[in-house]
């Protein structure tokens, strides 16, 4: 099935090209397609609209209706507030952006912030220190327009024109970092599978394996040949999506590819937050 979404894609893609050479063809394979796709692509000004308007007359409905999806994600409750409140209420100045993998400090959570705030860009880190990490999530759950949880992740937010010092947000997004040593190591995903003989769905879709990404090599290695083995007792019948998020670690994001898509071939379709 995933070699079938493939060919979707590269078809949107090779479309989008094509209308892009020129408005009227004189021949080309174009007019076989539908009015409603030719309108589509022809009437977007720019390269990605054509693309776009080519995903969105290559993708149609499945024939196969599902009435029972099994969702299983990595799950925590959350402060939310404003992540230029919060770095103020810990007596950080505004300074240079710098992507970090893992949050060590305080100092890591400022620079790494203010990266992608800059970019305006969605980005999930995990903070290594637990300790910091706690006094962190307290100042925070204690601000006054936070919205309080149990101190597992903290998603801290900008607006579309926010400033701190020089950066300046292109647009409104969020940035969250974590302490969670369970959801990083997949514990329920085991229990998860076990309890999908008596749900039965017609659809699994997955998360969590981005969590993964603030353990050691070695540590990160095993469970994702682990969770492959675990998915891999899902009967092929049954469509499964895997869904990751925010990663900076390329090598670890192409193993999760290849050993899910390539090597084992035991998801249908995988995709990112970012799109």
């Amino acid at each position: 099935m995933w070699q079938r979404s493939v060919c979707v894609g590269l078809l949107a893609l090779a479309l989008g090209y094509l209308c892009l050479l020129g408005p009227e063809p004189s021949y080309s394979p174009l007019r076989h397609l539908s009015a409603s796709l030719l309108g589509g692509l022809r009437g977007a000004r720019s390269l990605e609209e054509r693309v776009v308007a080519a995903w969105q007359a290559a993708i149609v409905r499945p024939a196969r209706r599902w009435a029972r999806v099994a969702v299983g994600v990595n799950a925590c409750v959350d402060v939310v507030l404003s992540g230029v409140k919060l770095l103020e209420a810990l007596g950080l100045e505004p300074g240079d952006g710098k992507n970090h993998v893992v949050l060590s400090s305080r100092q890591d959570l400022k620079e790494a912030f203010a990266h992608f705030m800059e970019k305006g860009a969605a980005a999930e880190r995990f903070f290594s220190d637990a300790e910091s990490f706690h006094h962190i999530a307290r100042t925070a759950s204690e601000y006054p327009t936070a919205q309080l949880d149990e101190h597992k992740s903290s998603p801290i937010m900008y607006q579309n024109g926010e400033e701190w010092g020089r950066v300046r947000a292109p647009n409104a997004n969020r940035f969250i970092f974590s302490h969670d040593l369970s959801n990083g190591a997949l514990n329920m995903l085991e229990v998860f599978v076990s309890s999908l003989d008596e749900f039965q769905p017609d659809l699994v879709v997955l998360s969590g394996l981005h969590m993964m990404e603030g353990q050691s090599k070695e540590m990160r290695q095993r469970r994702l040949m682990e969770a492959v083995a675990s998915i891999s007792d899902i009967p092929t019948d049954i469509p499964i999506h895997l869904e990751l998020a925010s990663m900076t670690d390329q090598d670890f994001m192409s193993n999760i590819v290849h050993q899910v898509t390539e090597s084992f071939f035991v998801v249908d379709s995988l995709w990112n937050e970012k799109k």
